[in-house]
Order: C-alpha cells, then structure tokens, then sequence
C-alpha cells in the first residue's frame, strides 16, 4: 500500500512538475511576445518621430536656403540695377531727380550711394 501511494504520488509529482514547466513556458513564451510587441511598438514610434522630425528639418532647412537665395538674388539685382541707374545718369536719360520714378524698388540710402557715385 505504501509502495503503491508512493508511486502515485510519485506520478503525481511527475505530472505536477510536468504542468509547471508547461506553465512556466508559457509564461516565457507570453513574455517573449510581449517583449517583441514592446519593441515593434517602440520601432513604430521611432520610424513616425523619425520621419516628422525629418519633414520639418527639411522644410526648415528649404526655408533658410531659400531665403538666402532670395536675400542673394535681390542684393545682385539691386547692384545691377544701381549701375544701370548710374549708367543712365551719367548718359543722361534721366536725372537724379528721376531715379526714385524709374527704380520704385530703390531706398533713399540707396539713392544717396548713387548720387555720391554719380558725383564722383
């Protein structure tokens, strides 16, 4: 009778230690796809703040060129056009007086430098 006890307990054991570690696998086995869902979550995350910080980056940095071009463009037209205003003074097409009608784009410092240029 002991003998007998003891093998089912025995098997019992066997069967108990059996559903542990099944229980513990799946224990592990959720972990580890929880664990994969965490960093495919997290990799989600990083390629969208990724992409939208590299939008704005972007646009930012195609502002400020385009800026710079535009600043750039417009300081060599402006110098363009003073030579031809300085031009046209000095063949006398207009005078200094005309400057301001011929050239709206012009600021009185701007036809202050001409003036002087003219004078010289």
């Amino acid at each position: 009778m002991i003998i007998i006890s003891l093998r089912i307990l025995h098997m019992v054991n066997k069967s108990r230690k059996r559903e542990v570690k099944r229980t513990m696998l799946d224990i592990f086995e959720q972990k580890e796809v929880e664990a994969i869902d965490r960093r495919n979550f997290r990799k989600e995350i990083i390629a969208e703040v990724t992409e939208e910080v590299t939008a704005k980056v972007i646009k930012k940095v195609t502002e400020e060129v385009a800026s710079e071009v535009t600043a750039k463009v417009t300081a060599e037209l402006t110098a363009k056009n003073k030579e031809n205003a300085i031009m046209l003074i000095r063949g006398r097409k207009i005078s200094l007086d005309e400057v301001s009608l011929f050239f709206p784009q012009f600021s009185k410092e701007d036809i202050e430098a001409i003036k002087e240029k003219v004078e010289l």
